[in-house]
């Protein structure tokens, strides 16, 4: 299907404009892990406003990557929708993307698209420090203060999100798979939080000496936990 070019109108240049302080507003809410882009729809098709646009390179006036520019021109004429995908960068980094295509001056006319990219690999700490009222690290780890609201079930979450992804992978020894999932676990900050490793334990169905045991043997295990996933 051919794409047809379009010119916007001064109307439909002003209902983009409007939308560059959402842009803005939803990369503060939904913290540095989400790269928030607003695109025009003429050619080439481009970014109006971006929040978080480090983790792409992009800024305002980048063309849009090839694979967003052939979805966006391979939909159907006058469909106005939202599409929601998992999919990976060039670099292997796993992102929850959804799509919200913007009418223009008439139904038929599709004059931008508003891209939300979530990067999966944002780490545990960095999680708690946009949704858990600007926890840090040491906010975490406070023995004084247990875990911040929500910290614990965030826990169990991640560590099963780690456990179904490492359990599923047959190029992970079953022997190996405990020591994978602590590893992995490990890199995205889960222990820096307080009675973290009783949850993991607990979550794991595996011992709290299992647990400290594979954390020791990271401190002089040169395999990096990226690293394990493939050995």
């Amino acid at each position: 299907m051919s794409y047809e070019t379009i010119t916007l109108s001064p109307s439909e240049q002003q209902m983009l404009t409007a939308l560059c302080p959402v842009v803005i507003g939803l990369g503060n809410y939904l913290g540095s892990g989400c790269e928030v882009a607003l695109y025009r729809m003429d050619e080439p098709i481009r970014v109006v406003e971006i929040a978080n646009g480090f983790h792409s390179g992009s800024t305002v006036d980048s063309p849009a990557s090839s694979s967003l520019k052939s979805m966006l021109e391979n939909l159907a004429p006058g469909e106005h929708s939202s599409h929601c995908f998992f999919t990976r960068n060039r670099q292997g980094t796993q992102l929850k993307v959804s799509v919200i295509t913007i009418q223009g001056d008439t139904p038929e006319r599709r004059i931008g698209a508003l891209c939300l990219t979530y990067y999966m690999d944002q780490s545990l700490t960095e999680f708690g420090r946009t949704w858990f009222n600007s926890c840090t690290a040491d906010d975490l780890s406070n023995p004084s203060g247990g875990f911040a609201p929500g910290i614990d079930a965030l826990i169990i979450e991640t560590t099963l999100e780690v456990r179904d992804q490492i359990m599923a992978d047959p190029n992970v020894n079953a022997s190996s798979k405990n020591r994978v999932i602590i590893a992995n676990l490990a890199k995205r900050g889960v222990f820096k939080a307080k009675e973290s490793v009783v949850t993991v334990a607990k979550t794991l169905g595996i011992s709290r000496n299992t647990v400290y045991l594979h954390l020791r043997n990271l401190n002089g295990d040169p395999l990096q936990p990226t690293e394990s996933l493939k050995a």
